[in-house]
């Protein structure tokens, strides 16, 4: 299969919000308050800069059409806390008040079953490929990839 590598960028924002969707249906469908509603706040977090969902930490794995095959979302664990803050202005534009109230709550009670990393580790948060483009090591040559630049970038480990 032919592929090529690239970083994310607005026009993906559409597409990476299904597929993260995809990974966790239920858990995103409950923080957003719908599925729907959740794909309209992930795509509005990976046009935002600074946030777990930003297309500065996704790289994607793209066909000769550049349509996205495969995608990976990491991000460096020092800065965790102020990267989930950062979400709190895309999710309230798209949700209101009330609905940025109920996804923090939400999303604590979902951080809490979450394991987290201090330190200088970076945190894989997504990886997803499409359906037609499963079984041919995509995900594989993503985390191979994020896995030395974390050894480059001196982090202490993947998680």
């Amino acid at each position: 299969m032919e592929f090529r590598q690239r970083k994310a960028v607005d026009k993906d924002a559409k597409t990476l919000s299904t597929l993260v969707l995809s990974t966790a249906p239920e858990a995103y469908s409950y923080m957003f308050l719908s599925s729907e509603k959740a794909l309209y706040c992930i795509e509005a977090c990976v046009k935002s800069p600074n946030n777990p969902f930003s297309k500065e930490f996704v790289r994607v794995l793209v066909d000769e059409n550049d349509n996205i095959l495969s995608f990976v979302a990491t991000y460096p664990t020092k800065n965790e806390k102020k990267l989930w803050d950062n979400t709190e202005k895309p999710v309230k534009e798209t949700l209101g008040l009330s609905g940025l109230l109920t996804y923090a709550k939400r999303g604590k009670e979902l951080e809490s079953i979450a394991a987290r990393f201090s330190g200088d580790s970076l945190y894989i948060l997504h990886l997803a490929t499409i359906p037609a483009a499963r079984k041919h090591g995509l995900g594989t040559y993503l985390l191979d990839y994020e896995i030395e630049c974390a050894k480059k970038m001196a982090m202490v480990k993947c998680t």
